[in-house]
This record gives structure tokens, C-alpha cells and sequence, in this order.
């Protein structure tokens, strides 16, 4: 999972030093402030709670890792990532519940599957 980060924030990395020239435009503060912002988040996440192996951590998981859980597409895995950079991260099982399109069938198929 560390490894997977450590990918992605490189990744972003070299996306944002690729795309500089084109970022000199009157928006590039509030593109770079916006990425900044996510890559500290994740940050964040990643150290304040240790993995727990063969689970899913729902506050550091793109879309497309989230949308393997049981009972979450791509539609509600957009809404998981959404509403997650929207409020911050998910503490409990609660918080998660607050995404739309996630009820108490969809966390009783998913609870042991995830981390916070």
C-alpha cells in the first residue's frame, strides 16, 4: 500500500513538472494549490493510520481501487472520492454512510473489507 502511495505521489510529481509550461496561465496557483492540497491530504492519511493488511483504506484509495468493494461502482466510488476531498477524511463507518448512495446493506458488505 506504501508502495502504491509512494507511486502515485511520484506520478503526480512529474505529471505537474511535465505540464509547467502549459500551468503558466493566470490559473496555475489555484491548480497547483488544489494538488498541493490533495497530496498533503493523502499525506496526512497515510501516517495517521497504519494499514491494515488485505483492507482497503477508504481516506487514501482512488476511485478505481474503491470501486472493487462489494457493492461500489465507479459511480459510487466518484462519490466516495468526492465527498471526501468535499468534507475531509472519513473517521468511522458513520462518515461513510453520509456519501449518497451508501446504505446500511452497502457497510455491512464492505465494513470488513476497509480501514479508516
Amino acid at each position: 500500500m506504501k508502495t502504491r502511495k509512494t507511486l502515485m505521489t511520484m506520478s503526480m510529481f512529474l505529471l505537474l513538472c511535465s505540464a509547467a509550461p502549459a500551468l503558466a496561465a493566470s490559473n496555475t496557483d489555484k491548480i497547483i494549490g488544489a494538488a498541493s492540497s490533495e497530496a498533503t491530504e493523502q499525506t496526512l492519511n497515510a501516517t495517521s493510520a497504519p494499514a491494515i493488511p488485505g483492507r482497503i483504506n477508504v481516506n487514501t484509495a482512488d476511485a478505481a481501487t474503491l470501486a472493487t468493494l462489494p457493492g461500489i461502482g465507479p459511480k459510487k466510488a466518484g462519490a466516495i472520492v468526492a465527498h471526501r476531498q468535499a468534507k475531509g477524511s472519513f473517521k468511522t463507518i458513520d462518515d461513510l454512510a453520509k456519501v449518497k448512495g451508501i446504505g446500511p446493506h452497502i457497510l455491512d458488505q464492505v465494513k470488513d473489507l476497509i480501514a479508516f
